[in-house]
């Protein structure tokens, strides 16, 4: 088992919450707009900033980091020996990324990105606090409107049924483009680039197997 690094990300509340039971209906339905309504200023107030800082650090990181290797023909057919794209539970995931890191093919600070043993991100520290505001494009071409529908749906192998190969390839379509921090927006795209190199492996691994 491999340690998770960059995992330690949480989710709290950015600006207060409404218990159940001690407010009305239309208290709590304005306590939300009024939210809504700050973090959408916030996030158009600093994008430009955001995103600058954000391009900074992730540049910092890529020239830190070990260039991925491509997978070999030995490789690939040791890992289509192994696994089903198609089909993994969770452990049997989870010893796949072990190997795709092993063989230098993701580096270990990718796991924290994408659900190694079960963990989903649903926040990231900003100085001091924690924030996940992160506007999305998605590279929709050439999916199917039943894919399309499933976007929004899918954040974690269970979401995808144990099928790893729909799960990472939808994922990697995401194209964060905006975000209330530069932590966010930067741990959103470190987040697409490690699911695209896990899409290309798995599809490596699927084309091995015979399709």
């Amino acid at each position: 088992m491999l340690p998770i690094s960059n995992c330690n990300r949480t989710a709290a509340p950015a600006y207060g919450t409404v218990r159940p039971g001690t407010a009305s209906a239309g208290l709590k339905n304005n306590f939300q707009s009024q939210v809504r309504e700050q973090a959408a200023r916030r996030t158009d107030e600093y994008r430009p900033q955001v995103q600058q800082a954000a391009e900074r650090r992730t540049a910092d990181q890529a020239d830190s980091a070990p260039a991925r290797k491509t997978p070999s023909r030995e490789d690939l057919a040791e890992l289509a020996a192994k696994y089903n794209p198609r089909r993994m539970t969770q452990a049997e995931y989870d010893s796949f990324l072990e190997d795709l890191v092993d063989k230098g093919i993701l580096s270990k600070s990718d796991l924290g990105h994408l659900g190694y043993r079960g963990m989903v991100v649903l926040g990231v520290e900003s100085e001091g606090a924690h924030s996940w505001g992160v506007t999305s494009s998605w590279d929709a071409s050439g999916m199917s409107l039943s894919q399309l529908r499933g976007l929004a749906g899918v954040a974690s192998l269970a979401d995808a049924g144990g099928d790893a190969l729909t799960m990472a390839k939808l994922l990697s379509l995401q194209k964060p483009c905006a975000a209330t921090s530069p932590e966010a927006l930067a741990f959103a795209q470190e987040s697409a680039d490690a699911y695209r190199a896990l899409a290309e492996a798995l599809e490596a691994v699927q084309a091995r197997r015979g399709g």
